[in-house]
């Protein structure tokens, strides 16, 4: 490879980059009077790129109904795996317009599509706060049918935390999924 090869490659690449934040930055609306986020830094600018911060992921989401907040929004949402489609599923569980932190704190503790549906079933006005506190102390069908063979029938979500931090059922009565926060 001749020496001049390499810069313009690196060349190619960020201003292939810079395009693709200019038609990011056209679908924020940065600098549009509208609401916008302004100008990006260049730090914004790299952690899109690097977290794969693309236009398509941003219609995508705005097409799902979420409006990002800022450019760190964006790029939290694509870290923690915040997807016009775990949208799309958490819209069908019953869950409309989930603040921007709680959508992330759904992702962060493994609160699915699926597990919310199967929540709400049972508890028809849980909230996206008690389908985390039920994640963290990993109360999931299993522990919920445990309880009522226990004779703990009509438990609030409440009840059933405080149940599960009393140890009254003792683990056994209520299969843990593996690698969910035990020491192997």
């Amino acid at each position: 490879m001749d020496e001049g090869q390499a810069p313009r490659r690196f060349t190619t690449a960020l201003i292939s980059s810079f395009a693709a934040a200019a038609v990011l930055l056209a679908l924020l609306g940065a600098g549009d009077g509208k609401g916008g986020f302004g100008k990006p830094s260049a730090d914004d600018l790299i952690a899109m790129k690097v977290q794969g911060v693309t236009p398509e992921y941003v219609s995508g989401l705005r097409d799902a109904g979420l409006q990002p907040g800022s450019v760190g929004d964006l790029v939290s949402y694509r870290i923690f795996k915040v997807t016009p489609e775990f949208l799309a599923g958490m819209k069908a569980a019953g869950f409309e317009s989930i603040p921007s932190q709680k959508l992330i704190a759904l992702r962060v503790h493994n609160v699915t599509p699926e597990y919310a549906r199967t929540v709400k079933q049972q508890y028809p006005n849980v909230t996206v706060d008690e389908l985390v506190q039920l994640r963290i102390f990993h109360i999931d069908d299993a522990f919920i049918a445990a309880a009522k063979r226990h004779g703990f029938n009509s438990l609030s979500i409440e009840k059933l935390v405080q149940l599960r931090i009393s140890g009254v059922m003792g683990d056994s009565d209520s299969p843990r999924q593996a690698g969910a926060g035990e020491a192997k």
